[in-house]
């Protein structure tokens, strides 16, 4: 069974719609994506440099990104999917699982990333830390007055705060035997206690949007909790919590696992959920759509490996 993953923001690139960017279905998508960024997001992504790393153009960007290449995509795949989102990938994995349109999902990552960047500081932001159990990690992260904001595989633990926080606890982590703990390009503390008081509004902005529920053939997963979503109420109360709360993506990628995904493909930009299922689950056949040069490769390989799996 093939798993459709939807990364989050950070890994925002030039040539991220190269592979997208000309598909005919994609075409009303970017109109909307370039009304909402102010500019045709193909064409901004050449020049923005680090502005495309502030955090209302990036989730308008990694939305834009994972549904154009599902539009771009979707006549390859086969009917039953499984579908989840890492962060504002979520919000991506609801369009493609239609309970949003395209245009609607997009128009509603603008209002997520608005609320998110007005009950921010300006020193907030997030750090992975690799190679440490949870339970240090949680142990550091309570002394360095930051949170756990993500779960992942692999003892790769993603907390936010306070950036001068961040610093000390990579430092700490590095101290404790952590492979590796760096800040991200991500300029919010997602997925924390520091965006709780946002999470009504954001909930308001989704009943607004009028979602619908999910199609019987797609298994749509939340991140919050790693459950199966069944209803708009559901759903929508999960996927505005997650703004607020631990994100629990191990669990996500093993509920998938088990529901019987052995095939994954992360839509990008980037390959880091790719990487996380390749190392978690090493019987998978796992790639991301950064990694093709033409739709017609995408198309051998999901031939090759969802005939196998």
């Amino acid at each position: 069974m093939l798993a459709i993953l939807c990364p989050g923001q950070g890994a925002q690139h030039p040539g991220m719609f190269d592979l997208s960017g000309q598909a005919p279905a994609a075409q009303p998508l970017f109109q909307t994506a370039g009304e909402l960024l102010g500019e045709d997001p193909r064409t901004y992504v050449q020049h923005a440099g680090e502005q495309m790393f502030d955090n209302r153009a990036a989730q308008i960007l990694c939305v834009a990104q994972a549904l154009a290449a599902y539009l771009a995509i979707g006549p390859l795949l086969p009917r039953r999917l499984i579908v989840a989102g890492y962060s504002v990938g979520e919000l991506s994995a609801w369009g493609i699982a239609g309970l949003l349109t395209p245009e609607g999902t997009l128009r509603v990552a603008k209002a997520r990333g608005d609320l998110m960047s007005q009950g921010s500081g300006p020193d907030d932001g997030l750090a992975f830390i690799r190679g440490l159990p949870l339970e240090a990690v949680q142990r550091l992260a309570s002394d360095h007055g930051v949170d756990v904001a993500i779960i992942n595989p692999d003892d790769v633990t993603v907390v936010g705060g306070q950036r001068n926080a961040l610093q000390a606890i990579c430092s700490a982590a590095l101290a404790a035997g952590a492979l590796r703990a760096d800040p991200l390009a991500v300029r919010v503390a997602s997925h924390t206690s520091c965006l709780a008081k946002v999470v009504p509004e954001f909930f308001a902005a989704l009943q607004a949007a009028a979602p619908v529920p999910p199609p019987a053939n797609i298994v749509l997963l939340s991140a919050l909790n790693a459950q199966p979503v069944f209803s708009v109420p559901q759903a929508s109360q999960a996927l505005a919590d997650e703004i607020g709360h631990t994100l629990h993506w191990k669990d996500c990628l093993q509920c998938a696992y088990e529901r019987g995904a052995r095939v994954f493909l992360e839509l990008g930009p980037g390959r880091a959920l790719a990487n996380m299922v390749t190392r978690a689950y090493p019987d998978t056949a796992a790639r991301s759509l950064d990694e093709f040069r033409s739709l017609e490769g995408v198309e051998q390989w999901l031939s090759k490996h969802i005939e196998d799996a």
